[in-house]
């Protein structure tokens, strides 16, 4: 599995330099910062994880606009890919990744998936797992007393604007003995 996450690693109001991003605040003041998109590969059954090179988010020279983690993103696994054309990965990342785009992107470097989503960012997602007669569910209670709940279901379409673009969909509750609830959405 490669797992991927933005993360900031610098940030100031006075010292900065041309490939700072910039966030302008409303008081008149800037923060100029720095990111990287850290990739590592991970495997459920070894403690250990193999970092890759990180991808900077940088403001490219003389661009007034700020890079992002989408187009970090986009460059390290087209660099991974070209790299290492045969190699099966599994890519894992948050809410942010599960756009069309993105989804297209990983499809044509032949990389498979599991994004986060939001209910807020994917209404018509969850609305379908809702609806859906296809929509499966199952619960297994383990010997702590925590009981594990999953709803799935392949072929739903992401948004309403790319509705030919089918993911499979999970979501997955925990409930403690306490009373107390962990959701893992999409």
């Amino acid at each position: 599995m490669l797992s991927l996450d933005g993360t900031g690693y610098f940030s100031s109001q006075q010292v900065h330099c041309a490939q700072c991003a910039e966030k302008h605040h409303r008081n008149g003041t800037t923060t100029y910062y720095h990111q990287m998109l850290g990739a590592v590969l991970v495997h459920p059954d070894h403690r250990e994880v193999f970092a890759l090179t990180p991808e900077p988010i940088l403001k490219p020279d003389g661009s007034k606009k700020n890079d992002c983690e989408r187009n970090a993103a986009k460059r390290l696994l087209t660099d991974l890919r070209r790299a290492h054309p045969h190699l099966k990965l599994i890519v894992v990342e948050d809410a942010l990744a599960s756009n069309a785009p993105h989804i297209r992107h990983l499809q044509e470097l032949d990389l498979r998936f599991i994004l986060g989503a939001k209910q807020s960012d994917h209404t018509l997602l969850f609305d379908w797992v809702e609806a859906s007669a296809q929509t499966a569910e199952a619960t297994v209670t383990d010997q702590q007393g925590f009981r594990h709940r999953f709803r799935y279901l392949n072929g739903a379409p992401l948004n309403d604007a790319n509705f030919d673009l089918e993911v499979n969909f999970l979501e997955y509750w925990e409930h403690a003995p306490d009373g107390s609830v962990t959701t893992l959405p999409g």
